[in-house]
């Protein structure tokens, strides 16, 4: 009886797992029977924009694995409200059409790792239920990509593609004196420009571990501040690669390809100038520049600079009509303290507390209600600091550090 026993247990194992595996059988052919084949349109566009058909490109097909983003419904987890951007995206295939299929064929293998595997290859199949996006490169043309659309049981993606030579993109830095008040935002007109600083462009990819670096030629390989007498890049005066403020405290960095740039400003040497200016904690300013991008940016309200920097200079800065000095004045009040770090109590309570000295951090002195700057210092060492003969009155005190990094 035990034996019987067991058997029956065997029979009831075998029999889910044959149960298991037509599901999984059932499963794929549904799969495969709804499955639709993917059509690609490949569009080109010239400067004026016309258009016409690309024959040959390059085309790879990759499942959309982001989270989707459905307009009206509310925030949850499954969005990227309150999760991570998905960093991978599996390539379900890739191929060549047209002459780009020739040129593999005609390509040594050693050049080419992908040969064997561009050679043949069709458009996939593609699953309805899932998203996908076709990334498409053609000689002549800049890349380009668009998302497949499923569509009475069918499966397209129309991909358009800038035709070369295309538009350079330019980036427009104002570096002023940041003296009235020092906030590190420019208060027009009162500060003025600063001329002769030097301005440098950082690829900003390099900050993230991609190939980066301080940039110095331009998108027609020449150095920065070469002007040209056509779109084509035909030289009229080549340039130093050094870029600097003119007059005004303006410097327009033109002929870029476009990318994300980090712009770091330098003071002439020898003189005393600090900068003021931060966005995200440091002395970088970055700028996004797109292909015909204009010489000034507008995110809203009037136009203005990509990038603007501030500098103050150190000790006596306002003065009065007979060119004493505001601050320190001939007698005053003296106005001293400590710069340090803030931090929280644990909750349920939510004080502040005093923490740690700020490092190299630097206080200044406004007329009250946005006015003028009067006096800027460095801190000691041990981040205290005093500004010496002060006459009554009510005053601003701002604080930064020389790094920017607070």
């Amino acid at each position: 009886m035990k034996s019987q026993t067991t058997a029956k247990r065997f029979e009831i194992v075998r029999l889910s797992t044959a149960l298991l595996t037509v599901l999984v059988l059932w499963l794929m052919v549904s799969l495969t029977a709804h499955a639709a084949t993917l059509t690609i349109n490949v569009v080109g566009v010239a400067a004026d924009g016309t258009t016409a058909p690309v024959p040959s490109y390059r085309w790879t097909v990759e499942e959309d694995a982001t989270k989707a983003s459905i307009p009206g419904r509310p925030a949850d987890t499954t969005n990227y409200s309150f999760s991570f951007h998905t960093s991978y995206m599996p390539v379900v295939a890739a191929g060549r059409v047209g002459d780009a299929l020739t040129d593999v064929q005609n390509t040594a293998r050693a050049q080419d790792p992908d040969y064997a595997r561009l050679l043949n290859q069709e458009l996939p199949d593609l699953i309805p239920a899932k998203r996908y996006y076709v990334s498409v490169a053609a000689q002549g043309y800049q890349m380009g990509g668009a998302p497949v659309v499923f569509s009475n049981g069918g499966a397209t993606a129309t991909v358009y593609l800038n035709q070369y030579p295309l538009p350079t993109a330019q980036i427009s830095v104002f570096v002023f004196n940041d003296n009235s008040p020092i906030n590190g935002a420019p208060d027009l007109p009162q500060e003025t420009g600063l001329a002769g600083f030097q301005v440098r462009l950082i690829e900003a990819g390099g900050t993230y571990g991609m190939s980066g670096g301080e940039v110095t030629q331009d998108a027609f390989a020449n150095p920065l501040g070469t002007t040209y007498s056509d779109a084509n890049g035909t030289v009229l005066n080549k340039g130093s690669g050094i870029i600097k403020t003119d007059a005004n405290g303006v410097a327009l960095i033109k002929n870029l390809f476009p990318a994300k740039y980090t712009i770091l400003v330098a003071p002439p040497n020898g003189t005393d100038w600090h900068q003021t200016s931060t966005i995200e904690g440091t002395k970088g300013i970055d700028a996004w520049v797109k292909n015909n991008e204009p010489s000034f940016f507008q995110e809203f309200g009037p136009p203005g600079h990509h990038v603007f920097i501030g500098f103050t200079r150190s000790g006596s800065i306002a003065r009065n009509a007979d060119g004493s000095a505001i601050v320190p004045a001939a007698s005053g009040y003296a106005v001293t303290g400590r710069i340090v770090n803030t931090h929280n109590s644990r909750p349920p309570v939510y004080t502040f507390f005093k923490g740690a000295p700020v490092d190299n951090c630097w206080v200044g002195l406004n007329e009250a209600n946005a006015g003028r700057a009067l006096y800027a210092v460095a801190c000691n060492r041990d981040s205290t600091f005093s500004i010496p003969n002060v006459p009554a009155g009510t005053y601003e005190l701002v604080v930064w550090d020389e790094p920017l990094d607070m």
